[in-house]
Parts: structure tokens; sequence; C-alpha cells
């Protein structure tokens, strides 16, 4: 009987352990994947404003080119 209470105080230590790892894993991966979001989404933001920019430009470029104020441009 005694045999069975330490196998069983075994089992749960080992299982205690081994929620714990996985616990500080998950975190450590919670705590890079935020870190590097943190350090890519500045760039990821002017890239995407860049996009815009350039999407914008090359509309009015021709109306620029042909002699059309701005101010005659709708939302201008």
């Amino acid at each position: 009987m005694n045999g069975s209470a330490e196998t069983d105080v075994r089992r749960g230590i080992q299982t205690v352990g081994l929620v714990l790892a996985m616990a500080c894993a998950l975190f450590m991966v919670a705590y890079v994947g935020y870190g590097e979001a943190w350090r890519t989404y500045p760039r990821i933001e002017l890239d995407r404003l860049a996009a815009q920019d350039e999407t914008v430009q090359n509309a009015l470029d021709p109306l620029i080119k042909a002699g059309l104020p701005v101010a005659s441009i709708p939302g201008f």
C-alpha cells in the first residue's frame, strides 16, 4: 500500500513539473511574439502608408501634368 502512495506522489510531482514547463514555454512564445510584433509593426504601417501615397500619386500625376489646379480636384 505504501508503494502505491509513493507512486501517486511521484506521478503528481511529475505532472506539476510538466505543467510548469509547458506554462513557461507558452509564456516565452507569447513574450517573443509580442516583442516581434512591437518591433515590426511600425515598419508595416510605414510601408502601408507609402503604398497609399504611391496610389494617390499615380492617380493625380496625369491631372497635375495636364495643368489642372489641385483645387479643381474633388476632395482637395
